[in-house]
């Protein structure tokens, strides 16, 4: 009877687990959408709550998520779409020049370019034919991974559609029914029911940091852009300044297509003391998008600056795009978890010590 019973029970637990393996498997390519959609719906909830004073909960769900699909989720993708078409226009063009026989020649005949072979060739020997062929080479070679990578983000679109629809249901239900969502996960936790909300608190925080983070790096680079477009006199810099705000937020991209376009057309028409101050202004824009996220989150968020940014850039490593939001937001829920842990430890009553033997 005991070995039956024994038996009855391993194959609950082998059941369990090959359940929840099949269904961990089937919802892997959604988690980092849904959990996307989570923390927008966490972000907003406020005006959830606003809402719901006039409308009921599934209305007003229906009303914050349509409207976000349309000023923040369309905009982006339409935007990357651009992006990534002009972007594969241009590898193709260059491709095209390459195949027909175009080389660095005349690039090499600028005279700036010039000139900075001319000094350089007094202290180290430069070959310009040697130098004409490997960077002719190296063209070749990065225009055709440029449009092999590019061809396949266009072919992810379908993907991309998905997820971003998985987003917006989750932002939908995320906000119809978050109050019984968390009370089904604080039922689940074998922490108890303080613990289970501070880490929520720590999650909670972590995630509205990320978001003003994301939009303050985006705003600095966009003052930045303005500036350096005015000192180099290039048109409409408070225009590119607006369109840089809003290309900031675009993971992994950014606004590097306005600035390095800018940098483009400085060089072709010979202002190469204004190009060299865009490019600098490049090299600021870059850095002033990790300082002020990471000065954010220092500030919003019980984490270190430094944890922050290496979070951020081991979930880009491991995940892609999104890890821009989820890498912090993993971090801090850790970091909370290891200082309860501690605590927990230092809190436990120490056993009474045995009384010496008379």
């Amino acid at each position: 009877m005991a070995s039956t019973s024994r038996w009855k029970g391993w194959i609950q637990l082998l059941l369990g687990l090959g359940i929840t393996f099949l269904f961990f498997y089937m919802m892997a390519p959604f988690v980092v959408a849904t959990l996307i959609g989570a923390i927008i719906a966490l972000i907003v909830y406020p005006l959830q709550e606003r809402l719901n004073r006039k409308l009921n909960p599934s209305a007003s769900a229906l009303v914050l998520s349509s409207g976000l699909s349309l000023v923040v989720l369309l905009p982006i993708f339409f935007i990357l779409f651009a992006v990534v078409y002009k972007s594969l226009q241009l590898a193709t063009r260059l491709q095209t020049a390459l195949s027909e026989g175009w080389t660095l020649g005349n690039v090499l005949e600028w005279p700036w370019v010039a000139s900075t072979l001319k000094f350089v060739s007094h202290y180290i020997p430069v070959d310009a034919e040697w130098l004409h062929k490997q960077g002719l080479a190296l063209l070749q070679s990065s225009s055709a991974k440029l449009y092999k990578a590019l061809t396949n983000s266009l072919a992810h679109t379908p993907d991309l559609v998905i997820g971003g629809f998985v987003v917006i249901l989750s932002v939908f239900f995320m906000l119809r029914d978050g109050k019984r969502f968390l009370k089904f996960l604080s039922e689940l936790s074998p922490l108890p029911a303080g613990r289970s909300h501070e880490l929520y608190q720590t999650f909670e925080s972590t995630c509205r940091a990320v978001v003003v983070g994301m939009f303050a790096a985006a705003g600095a680079q966009g003052v930045l852009v303005a500036i350096f477009f005015a000192i180099t006199g290039m048109p409409s810099p408070l225009l590119y300044g607006l369109l840089a705000i809003g290309m900031g937020m675009i993971p992994i991209v950014g606004n590097a297509p306005i600035w390095i376009g800018a940098l483009v057309y400085l060089l072709i028409h010979g202002f190469y003391f204004k190009a060299a101050l865009m490019l600098l202004g490049g090299v600021l824009i870059g850095f002033s998008d990790n300082l002020v996220r990471t000065w954010v989150m220092e500030g919003q968020s019980d984490m270190h600056p430094f944890l922050a940014l290496v979070s951020v850039f081991g979930a880009l490593n491991l995940i892609g795009a999104p890890g821009i939001f989820l890498g912090p937001v993993i971090a801090a829920v850790f970091v909370a978890f290891l200082k309860m842990l501690a605590q927990e430890i230092r809190t436990t009553p120490k056993s009474r010590k045995k009384p010496a033997p008379a």
